[in-house]
């Protein structure tokens, strides 16, 4: 059988789908299946296990145009010879409905939210439908669940769900994450040089772990010259993160999935969206409403110049964050 998977989004979603995948691969072992996702993911595509082709878009500059006319065009080109058993879109979100028309397929399916699904406040439900639609119910409100249940129905594939195992009589070493793609995601940064200093000064190693081109934005840490090392995409292999550190904080971005690929737990900062929907299963979350009279927005910030600007993020303290760290250690620990 022949299945085209289509994932045009950003990097955690592609992670969510991997390892999903993944935790299926005996499944596909006498399948073909063809994946479509931008080129900034392909390295994380190297991570799928399953044999795959993976046919990866360049991510345009003119988006609008691109997105409308160019995309579909160059579905069709690659595919006008080709029929799939099943082409399948995960997000349900309108655009990636509209490209499945260009890809011939014997059944097309999204993902169809039920109406009052918390998804439908971060998507654009499509107005194009098609007979394979999956319905969701708001019963399923996390993305993780939401991708097993499709995999589940569309291909009658289960997994059996393993807790992550931890042999050591303490934790020695975090892993923190102190950026994310939208500034609505991210908590100040001089909390990040504060939380760094406690772990140092009781014994902790600590890894800053961030792109080159955010290198001068914690230059001036005081952490880095009591001891903080940085892990980067320049100097480090990212996927190797594993073999160095015991825990994480992240904050809701790709960070959070990239850990819980990694097998490694993890403590997550939420702003303006809800855990319930990107929450990963090897994750504790912390949030605030910081008293805002927009929470949640779901990263589409309306408190821009008010009183409580970012307070869903500005009001969780560095104490807060240490008290919760120590919750999970000692469960850690102890289970």
């Amino acid at each position: 059988m022949k299945f085209i998977l289509l994932n045009l989004r950003g990097l955690g979603d592609s992670l969510i789908m991997i390892n999903a995948l993944n935790k299926r691969s005996s499944f596909f072992k006498d399948k073909r299946v063809t994946i479509i996702t931008w080129d900034k993911n392909t390295l994380l595509y190297s991570k799928l296990t399953i044999s795959h082709n993976l046919i990866a878009l360049p991510i345009p500059k003119l988006k609008k145009l691109y997105l409308c006319f160019i995309i579909p065009f160059k579905l069709f080109s690659l595919f006008r010879y080709k029929k799939f058993d099943f082409a399948l879109n995960f997000s349900g979100d309108f655009k990636e409905n509209f490209y499945l028309l260009f890809i011939k397929s014997r059944l097309k399916i999204t993902p169809f939210w039920e109406h009052s699904h918390l998804f439908n406040s971060i998507i654009t439900q499509p107005f194009i439908r098609f007979k394979g639609d999956i319905f969701i119910p708001k019963s399923i409100p996390n993305i993780y669940d939401v991708y097993s249940y499709v995999l589940e129905v569309v291909f009658n594939s289960c997994h059996s769900t393993q807790a992550i195992s931890h042999n050591r009589n303490r934790l020695t070493s975090v892993a923190l994450f102190p950026f994310a793609s939208q500034k609505c995601r991210e908590w100040p940064l001089s909390n990040w040089d504060e939380l760094a200093e406690y772990f140092i000064l009781h014994g902790y190693h600590v890894y800053f772990v961030l792109p080159v081109e955010n290198f001068d934005l914690i230059s001036t840490f005081s952490s880095l010259k009591n001891g903080a090392l940085i892990f980067s995409d320049v100097s480090n292999d990212l996927f190797e993160l594993n073999r160095f550190v015991d825990f994480s904080i992240c904050l809701d971005s790709f960070s959070s999935h990239f850990v819980h690929f990694l097998e490694i737990p993890s403590l997550v900062i939420y702003g303006a969206s809800v855990s319930e929907l990107f929450g990963t299963p090897s994750s504790m979350t912390i949030s605030n409403s910081g008293n805002c009279s927009f929470y949640p927005c779901y990263n589409k910030p309306k408190c821009i110049d008010t009183y409580f600007e970012y307070n869903c993020l500005n009001k969780i303290s560095v104490d807060y964050v240490v008290q919760k760290f120590h919750f999970i250690e000692s469960e850690l620990l102890f289970n």
